[in-house]
């Protein structure tokens, strides 16, 4: 036997391969499950933007049927919105929402109520923003109107002074014109009642109440505008008005109601504006006469096929 032989023990090789089995099997472990928490992860956050892309995208959307019935609700919405400027922001829970409307023509929303107009709704959850836009056709905002060629496009068609004996002169003037390309000029005036107005026999009835509006400018600063309507009857002329003071010769919008009542039978009605303190010239333009006792509430449709998405802005 050769005693010089060593002998090395083999269970230390055997320790020290089961250690490096179990390390290698502890890291693959641990590996798995950082991987497995990282995708969890992943998948989280792929779920919340989606949530959100779907909120926001719910909420921007809702936001503009939300302009809209406001819009309907106010008569006077072409001058409480500015053209291109977001509303305030409101929230609807989790989601950050305003609208805007944007005029199709120009950069005035009040200068012109047949101007289609886009209305934009915005919402912003977390980190994500959709924008929604939606083109509206206001031009039939109105109830019908009674009075013939009211945006004096038409020069003086339809516009008389008879309501009024000697009442002046009326031109179709474009030169100062506030909408379109033409205004009604009112001049020579004899008296301070005249002015300016419609025939509108054929329209009017006994004890009906009518809503009116007309935008005015005249050549001085101090206005009392009087709208009129004047009846001649079997029993003799008799007339309903109202009157506005206004200051400035700046164009100004002049708006209220008449009911009419009369005994006999009546021979010719007017619809009629006079500047009452003075014999000065003025304008007329985009004028209204409608049954009811106003403009009342409208419901805005959507043009078909209008509705897109936005740029985030």
């Amino acid at each position: 036997m050769d005693c010089s032989r060593i002998i090395r023990p083999r269970g230390r090789r055997r320790r020290g391969s089961l250690y490096v089995m179990v390390l290698s099997t502890s890291i693959l472990v641990m590996t798995i499950g950082l991987s497995a928490l990282i995708a969890i992860r992943v998948e989280r956050r792929e779920s919340e933007t989606t949530a959100n892309v779907a909120q926001a995208r719910f909420a921007a959307q809702s936001i503009v049927e939300v302009a809209l019935t406001r819009m309907g609700n106010n008569p006077n919405w072409r001058t409480t919105y500015t053209h291109k400027v977001w509303t305030g922001k409101e929230t609807y829970g989790d989601a950050d929402v305003m609208f805007l409307l944007f005029d199709q023509v120009d950069v005035d929303l009040a200068n012109d109520p047949t101007h289609a107009v886009r209305v934009f709704g915005k919402a912003t959850v977390g980190k994500t923003v959709r924008v929604y836009s939606v083109l509206v056709d206001a031009s039939s905002t109105q109830g019908t109107n009674l009075l013939k060629n009211a945006d004096m496009e038409s020069g003086t068609t339809a516009w008389t002074t008879a309501a009024v004996p000697g009442g002046g002169l009326l031109t179709s003037v474009k030169d100062i014109t506030r909408t379109g390309p033409a205004i009604v000029l009112s001049s020579g005036r004899p008296t301070f009642l005249s002015g300016v107005g419609q025939d509108i026999t054929a329209s009017v009835t006994n004890g009906a109440t009518y809503y009116t509006e007309v935008w005015v400018q005249s050549k001085v600063d101090d206005n009392l505008i009087g709208v009129v309507m004047v009846l001649d009857t079997s029993f003799g002329p008799q007339s309903v008005n109202f009157d506005v003071a206004h200051w400035g010769q700046d164009w100004y919008k002049v708006s209220g109601t008449l009911t009419p009542s009369w005994t006999g039978t009546l021979k010719a009605a007017y619809w009629h504006v006079a500047i009452k303190n003075g014999i000065s010239d003025f304008g007329i333009d985009d004028a209204l006469l409608t049954e009811g006792s106003g403009p009342g509430a409208v419901e805005l449709t959507p043009v078909p096929g209008t509705w897109r998405r936005e740029p985030a802005m």
